[in-house]
């Protein structure tokens, strides 16, 4: 019994520590604005108006978020696309219906996934939605949640981070200049926006439905049943971010 209670007091502690780390309190702003391109941007009309208030109507019944479905931003979630080209990746997000084929997320609600930032291999920034408009990205947390994806499929490796194998690593991997592109736009949203107090990578985000994190309430979604398991963007990925967050730009 006495082991069992230090194991869960063992745990208890591991997951309050990573709690911790992905609060932001403040952040210097970027040595420069990032330059955020529009070629691709969505706009936010007709269909896909309607489709995101039935879907938020589903998912978050009695709540108002007004026509606009603009938010206050509270979290930054970092992605990794599963696609391995920019093209590729701005052809799923265009359309304004979920695609069949993704089962268990077409059958939570027609609205396609959005997203407001996309950062391709080379580090180029692209808005896709406008910056506080709600997109359905990351369950729980679409709210209050401004998302970034980043091209690849796969973790950064060791060697890219210290530049002893390609930036481009293997083609799937995330890259340097992605990483450096997110600190910048990251310190930019914070800045902007100083109501966001947590940066998370995608596959962190049931940790805010823990009752202990103290973002628990923002974690809105009324289907239990309705969670996905993620791995992106990477555990290297995402303490080489947190590093040089707190680094000085």
């Amino acid at each position: 019994m006495r082991k069992l209670l230090i194991l869960v007091f063992v745990l208890a502690g591991c997951a309050t520590h990573r709690f911790e780390k992905q609060h932001v309190a403040q952040l210097a702003p970027p040595a420069s604005p990032p330059d955020i391109h529009a070629d691709y941007a969505i706009p936010f009309e007709g269909e896909r108006v309607e489709l995101t208030e039935a879907y938020f109507k589903l998912h978050a019944p009695g709540q108002e978020f007004g026509p606009s479905f603009e938010m206050q931003p509270q979290v930054v979630v970092v992605h990794f696309t599963a696609i391995p080209s920019l093209a590729k990746t701005i052809a799923v997000f265009e359309p304004t219906h979920i695609s069949s084929d993704r089962t268990q997320v077409a059958k939570n609600g027609d609205l396609n996934v959005g997203i407001q930032f996309v950062v391709d291999r080379d580090g180029t920034i692209y808005g896709l939605y406008p910056e506080t408009t709600m997109a359905r990205h990351v369950i729980g947390l679409n709210h209050v949640a401004i998302g970034i994806e980043n091209v690849g499929s796969e973790d950064i490796s060791r060697g890219q981070l210290k530049g002893t194998l390609p930036a481009e690593g293997n083609g799937l991997q995330l890259t340097p200049q992605q990483l450096s592109a997110n600190v910048q736009l990251i310190r930019y949203l914070k800045n902007k926006y100083p109501t966001i107090q947590w940066v998370i990578g995608h596959q962190e985000y049931r940790d805010l439905e823990h009752p202990k994190h103290p973002g628990h309430d923002l974690f809105l979604e009324a289907f239990p049943d309705y969670r996905t398991e993620k791995t992106d963007p990477g555990k290297r990925f995402l303490k080489a971010l947190r590093q040089r967050l707190n680094d000085s730009p």
